[in-house]
């Protein structure tokens, strides 16, 4: 008798819209699956989202640097050479110790470009950290180290650092006289970081001088 009462309610709930036990249980678990789905879609969605805001973040930090390097070494007039790198064709490339930094140095002072290292004892003329790129310049008398940074922390977003490496061709052939098809430049490669080192960017560019360079090689 309570068999045939249960089943009567089973019909009654379904005639007025009801579910069964394993209706419900079935139900629940393909919402189960679709909120699971839908979470994965969104945490990748998200990871995506963040990805490329850091590589754009990172792209205006590349081409921000790019322009003040460009203008910093173009204006230059002389430079102190080191070793020439192994391998090299007649005109270079050599290291560049210093050079004379227009914009950024002060008068009569010989810098280079790198980034900021804090193991260094040194005088900060304004606030700055690891992995930002700043002029680098040695007092000739005090041997006093002195960083300026080309931009301020404003423009390296959470995270992201930078690298510079600056080589100088001579232009100048095996006979030393100027090589009208290679002028005296500067070759860097500019790199950005993420805030795991990982590199994101690398940019390697020429820059050409507006005056002629005196380099102690070439007349």
């Amino acid at each position: 008798m309570s068999t045939s009462i249960l089943k009567r309610l089973q019909a009654k709930l379904r005639s007025q819209g009801g579910f069964t036990l394993t209706e419900a249980l079935v139900t629940l678990i393909i919402a189960g699956i679709v909120i699971a789905a839908a979470s994965t879609g969104l945490a990748f969605a998200t990871r995506q989202y963040s990805g490329s805001m850091e590589v754009s973040q990172a792209k205006v930090l590349q081409s921000t640097l790019k322009t003040v390097i460009e203008n910093e070494l173009s204006n230059t007039e002389n430079v102190e050479l080191g070793e020439k790198v192994a391998n090299a064709g007649a005109g270079g490339p050599y290291t560049v110790s210093t050079f004379m930094g227009l914009n950024y140095g002060e008068t009569g002072s010989y810098g280079m470009l790198s980034a900021y290292d804090s193991s260094i004892p040194s005088h900060l003329d304004q606030e700055v950290s690891n992995g930002e790129i700043a002029y680098k310049f040695v007092d000739p008398t005090t041997n006093a180290v002195t960083w300026k940074p080309l931009l301020g922390k404003k423009a390296y977003p959470e995270g992201l650092t930078a690298s510079v490496d600056v080589k100088y061709f001579s232009g100048l052939n095996a006979l030393g006289d100027p090589d009208e098809s290679s002028p005296q430049r500067f070759r860097v490669i500019l790199t950005i970081y993420d805030s795991s080192d990982k590199a994101l960017l690398t940019d390697e560019f020429d820059v050409v001088p507006y005056n002629h360079i005196d380099d102690g090689l070439s007349a």
